[in-house]
């Protein structure tokens, strides 16, 4: 699952609580949760938090100056990835 966050430079915790949530719903069933856009704040803000499985579960793309390109980069990553897993 990609969802893309550009433009927002911080979230509340409803709405990280949410995003774990689901990433523990995607990591059960063999899934990933890419958010991409993401403003440097907003990383730094999401690593802090400390809830997210970042770089297991959660994948986090920085904005790029090119509106598009990272969740391009995102879609390019995570076709990369499901090509990589054992289809068995």
């Amino acid at each position: 699952m990609i969802l893309r966050l550009r433009g927002r430079t911080n979230v509340g915790a409803t709405l990280i609580e949410t995003l774990d949530e689901y990433a523990d719903d995607l990591r059960d069933v063999g899934g990933r949760l890419y958010l991409s856009g993401l403003d440097e704040r907003l990383v730094a803000q999401l690593r802090r938090a400390g809830k997210l499985d970042v770089d297991e579960v959660v994948h986090l793309i920085p904005a790029e100056a090119v509106v598009g390109e990272s969740t391009a980069r995102a879609v390019r990553s995570a076709n990369a990835w499901l090509g990589g897993r054992d289809a068995g």
